[in-house]
């Protein structure tokens, strides 16, 4: 399980520990600096240093679930990187990422700790392939560049 991002309120990084605390059979990773480092103490979780994307990429390669608990999101760049990387993508219930992730159809959106924490238990029993699979189709589908571009033409082409 992993995040990335710079660790400040925003991000709630106590809410990702708190789901560590929950899971404590499996090991959560932050990726990137996190202002209160306090916040992060179960001891599963292990908190890298901000780093280059290849770098992050590779740490984050070993990982099968992406924890995305923000309290607010546009839309994640992160969400969909990680759509079409074929991680499991489990988000907060803010609008950027549920416009985006579609709860059980393309990922979870959870609400509260205990939430993410029952979803990540269930992933390690049977992994969703099928939500996994639907997001990168997603992404191929709609978040592509030339889908996107498209988007922004027509949308302000109408003003």
């Amino acid at each position: 399980m992993f995040t990335l991002g710079r660790g400040r309120r925003q991000k709630q990084p106590e809410v990702f520990n708190r789901i560590a605390e929950l899971v404590p059979e499996a090991d959560f990773l932050w990726i990137g600096s996190v202002d209160n480092p306090e916040l992060l103490t179960a001891p599963n979780v292990r908190v890298t240093v901000w780093m280059l994307r290849n770098e992050a990429l590779a740490e984050a390669k070993g990982a099968d679930v992406f924890v995305l608990c923000s309290l607010g999101e546009a839309i994640a760049m992160s969400v969909i990187e990680n759509m079409y990387l074929k991680k499991l993508v489990l988000v907060s219930d803010v609008v950027g990422n549920k416009s985006v992730i579609h709860d059980g159809v393309n990922g979870y959106v959870c609400r509260a700790p205990e939430e993410y924490a029952a979803r990540i238990k269930a992933a390690m029993k049977r992994f969703p392939d099928e939500l996994v699979n639907r997001a990168y189709e997603d992404v191929m589908r709609v978040y592509n560049t030339e889908t996107m571009r498209r988007k922004f033409i027509e949308f302000y082409n109408s003003l």
